[in-house]
């Protein structure tokens, strides 16, 4: 059997010349304690500051290469980590609401990226996403009724709006799909309430109710003032585009400047679901118009 003397690994591999040399500063690779402990001004200025040392760490995970911790977060991916509006399993039904204290631990409990700097960074896209419509807020923890809503009073649900930092709380908060807000109280129907009827052209009827509740304005002297209009046409297509001059007119003189606008339209065939996304809902939601 032939043998064969193995060269030694120091002639193979040259070391830094620091390290060769025995002046190796192991500050540079770990933090020296015992340095920091009588504070030895040998020891870099960024390991005897606390706060030049976090600051250093938060630079280096937020501003170097790819961003390890964010300092914002789109609410986006609030709905998306928490599968909101989402079936969790086969059978089950989507979910539709979370505690927000369960929103923060899913951000902060696990590694998952997006990692975030703080719970500030969730209190604002929560924010946001109340703002844009994207989901709702409320706190306590309201249970979910037969009819796909949440038990909690509408005016408890904060949707559509622009709220402050400080109202969120992150312990005992609630956010909702907006689906699963309840819906405002609606005036009761008369029995004598007709259908209405189809434009002469034939197309799908479309009714504007201004209906809702207007607090009636004291009558002048002359007794001329109106403090309610309601308003009930069926129109064609041509129609409807010559009638929103009339009805922006209106919403200028009404209370915050809005009417309350109620479209009814039929169709014998049925609306093609993915033709009325395209051509009626993501138009509204383009124009800031949320479904009540």
């Amino acid at each position: 059997m032939r043998t064969s003397t193995l060269r030694p690994w120091t002639d193979l591999v040259k070391l830094h010349p620091d390290v060769e040399s025995g002046s190796l500063a192991e500050a540079v690779f770990a933090i020296d304690f015992g340095a920091i402990a009588v504070a030895d001004p040998a020891t870099p200025a960024v390991y005897r500051d606390p706060d030049a040392f976090f600051a250093r760490v938060m630079e280096l995970l937020t501003a170097v290469g790819t961003p390890k911790v964010h300092g914002k977060v789109h609410p986006k991916k609030i709905v998306e980590r928490l599968k909101l509006g989402e079936s969790l399993g086969e059978g089950e039904p989507p979910r539709l609401g979370i505690a927000t204290g369960e929103v923060r631990d899913a951000f902060f409990g696990f590694l998952e990226p997006p990692r975030l700097s703080s719970a500030e960074v969730l209190r604002k896209a929560i924010v946001r996403g109340v703002s844009e419509s994207m989901f709702g807020y409320t706190t306590g923890t309201p249970s979910l009724g037969p009819d796909g809503k949440y038990a909690v009073s509408l005016s408890k649900v904060s949707f559509g709006r622009t709220m402050s930092e400080d109202e969120i709380d992150l312990d005992s908060g609630f956010v909702m799909m907006p689906a699963a807000i309840p819906l405002p109280e609606t005036a009761p129907v008369s029995d004598d309430s007709q259908p209405a009827p189809l434009a002469p052209d034939g197309q799908p009827s479309v009714t504007y109710d201004t209906t809702g509740p207007v607090k009636p304005l004291p009558a002048r002297a002359d007794g001329d003032t109106q403090g309610a209009v309601e308003i009930r046409f069926a129109a064609s297509r041509d129609q409807v585009l010559k009638s929103f001059s009339a009805i922006a007119n209106l919403a200028d003189k009404s209370d915050g400047g809005k009417v309350r606008i109620t479209v009814q339209a039929t169709s014998a065939e049925g609306y093609d679901p993915a033709w009325y996304r395209n051509a009626v809902k993501e138009p509204l939601e383009a124009a800031d118009i949320t479904s009540e």
